[in-house]
């Protein structure tokens, strides 16, 4: 039996699934509508997840899969998204994570390395062995929208 994987990267415009082999040779690519469940909601992202793991597994039905979907505001929904696609997929191996952790690991595919996401939740990303570290981001912006900070208040 063939082995596939299915690597989700989804966000706040689109959301892209490849089915690879092992070796990492690309067999299909599917394109889709965001997934962010912090824009969508929960029901709306694991709805395209599994719409999307759906299409690529009917490309090559006959198969062992697995699947890591990394989705931008995965963080505060992961045991719901990971529920959904586990439900769906019961004979597939299912991880969700981090749009973070597709971008570490395509640049640093093995150990420990950081990341910076500049834009309007600007955050740094720390992985060390198996945990991804946030520094910054919304939280920081959320306490200080919080406190009526105006932004000569928060730069000086």
């Amino acid at each position: 039996m063939e082995r596939y994987l299915i690597a989700i990267d989804g966000g706040g415009t689109k959301t892209e699934g490849v089915l690879c082999l092992p070796d990492g040779t690309v067999k299909a690519r599917v394109l889709r509508g965001a997934s962010n469940p912090n824009d969508v909601g929960t029901q709306v992202s694991v709805r395209i997840l599994c719409d999307t793991v759906r299409e690529l597994r009917a490309l090559y039905p006959d198969g062992e899969y697995a699947i890591f979907a990394g989705v931008a505001g995965a963080l505060n929904h992961k045991a719901e998204l990971l529920c959904g696609l586990s439900d769906a997929f019961p004979d597939a191996t299912a991880a969700v994570g981090s749009d973070v952790e597709n971008l570490l690991s395509s640049e640093i595919p093995i150990g420990n390395g950081a990341c910076i996401v500049s834009g309007t939740g600007s955050a740094c990303f720390v992985r060390e062995g198996d945990v991804l570290h946030r520094i910054g981001g919304w939280v920081l912006l959320s306490f200080l929208t919080i406190k009526n900070l105006t932004p000569s208040q928060i730069f000086r």
